[in-house]
């Protein structure tokens, strides 16, 4: 009962991280990455690697060849998902040259060799084919202990390139602005998570949540479209690498 109840509390704060007055309203599947799975062929074959219960499937044609590939652990007793396949990343079970795009989606910080995941998803790839990819930066440690790394936007270009790919698309995630609203939207979550916890008495402040998140969201939000770009603190980047 336990099992079912936690399953249907994190499908339904999930559902609601499209609206605004949610902490991490900014993390919602962003526009850019719609697009570039809208934009797959139909005759592709697409590897989904730590594809979680297979939400890009919603945006791809449905003609797409699709495998959604999961880690045992924590698709079972994390996520509660089940892939197509079970494997390791860092030892895929496909043979060389078959897929036309992989899919890497917030994946690489939880892989323990960065660099062995890129090399064998650059084998997996046909010719030309592209390995999206997307990576958080300034974010908090989550799903620990299986968090492992964050790699700046120049770091991850330069261990693309060694392993063979070209990089057709490097994209930051997050005006400053957002990024520090996401930050401590998150600080304060967490901070009132603790206090439910240990019935704290600043805990009667919950309902007032909802209020405060969407104050932070949408004034950030309409701060960074009135001032100028900058990328020097992203929270996520997006990547198209090209084999």
């Amino acid at each position: 009962m336990k099992l079912i109840n936690l399953r249907i509390v994190k499908k339904a704060l999930e559902s609601l991280i499209h609206y605004p007055f949610h902490p991490q309203w900014y993390t919602a599947h962003s526009r850019i990455l719609k697009k570039q799975l809208k934009d797959i062929n139909s005759t592709n074959k697409i590897l989904d690697i730590g594809c979680y219960d297979k939400w890009v499937q919603y945006y791809l044609d449905s003609q797409c060849s699709y495998i959604g590939l999961d880690y045992l652990e924590t698709a079972s007793n994390w996520y509660f998902s089940k892939p197509d396949i079970f494997g390791d990343a860092h030892t895929l079970p496909f043979s060389t040259n078959i897929f036309d795009k992989v899919l890497l989606l917030n994946v690489l910080e939880h892989v323990s060799c960065l660099d062995t995941v890129l090399k064998e998803s650059f084998r997996v790839l046909k010719k030309n084919g592209e390995a999206i990819i997307q990576i958080p930066f300034l974010y908090p440690i989550h799903d620990a202990p299986r968090d492992f790394i964050r790699i700046t936007q120049h770091g991850m270009a330069d261990k693309s390139k060694k392993i063979g790919f070209k990089i057709v698309k490097s994209i930051s995630m997050g005006h400053p602005l957002e990024t520090a609203a996401l930050l401590k939207n998150i600080a304060i979550s967490k901070t009132f998570i603790n206090c439910l916890k240990r019935k704290n008495p600043l805990c009667i402040a919950t309902p007032i949540l909802p209020f405060y998140f969407l104050f932070q969201n949408l004034t950030s939000f309409i701060l960074s479209k009135l001032t100028i770009s900058d990328n020097f603190m992203p929270y996520s980047y997006i990547f198209i690498l090209k084999k």
